[in-house]
């Protein structure tokens, strides 16, 4: 990284793809301590099912008060909620805990 006089920082172009890459940026800084995760247990509910699934929130240190998820985070959340509202019992089972609606007569 280069640092500019306004305090924003510049990647070279041969490095951007190295650093800037989500996963390797993401681990650098943990490993600083930049960035700090606690895990969640989010539910899905549709009309039918109610999925438990575990998450991810990232602490932010400029305001540890405001938890946020990552865009992979996002992403598999609503791929959640297409299974559930599609009555895919398998995939939901595989990833998370899946509880079903019972009919009352």
């Amino acid at each position: 990284f280069e640092r500019r006089p306004t305090g924003a920082l510049a990647v070279g172009r041969r490095s951007k793809t190295r650093l800037t890459h989500p996963t390797r940026l993401r681990e650098r800084l943990e490993d600083r301590g930049i960035i700090d995760r606690v895990k969640r247990t989010r539910l899905i509910q549709t009309d039918r099912y109610v999925v438990a699934v575990k998450v991810e929130l990232v602490i932010p240190p400029d305001d540890p008060s405001e938890p946020s998820y990552e865009a992979e985070t996002v992403r598999f959340l609503r791929e959640v909620r297409e299974h559930a509202e599609n009555g895919d019992e398998e995939w939901l089972r595989r990833h998370g805990k899946l509880y079903i609606a019972a009919d009352v007569a």
